[in-house]
């Protein structure tokens, strides 16, 4: 049996593990995108506000998820006054 099997209707390749055929899947490489005027701002704030919240290194998919999860948090508390 072949080491790697390349199957043309999803066009994914796979390894021979064993006696099965698992799929060679890998994460996409992230490319760094410059964060806009209001997500520099809200980056200001969480270092200095929220230093618990902020990590050493934020992705910028980190920093989407803690901004919507502040504003969610923020209008169950006080939904007339966002």
């Amino acid at each position: 049996m072949d080491k790697y099997i390349y199957d043309d209707k999803n066009g994914l390749w796979y390894e021979l593990q064993g006696d099965y055929y698992i799929p060679c899947l890998g994460l996409l490489t992230e490319k760094e995108k410059p964060i806009g005027l209001w997500g520099q701002r809200h980056l200001h704030y969480l270092k200095e506000h929220k230093r618990s919240c902020l990590f050493s290194k934020v992705t910028p998919a980190a920093l989407i998820i803690i901004e919507s999860l502040t504003c969610f948090h923020a209008f169950r508390k006080a939904p007339d006054q966002v």
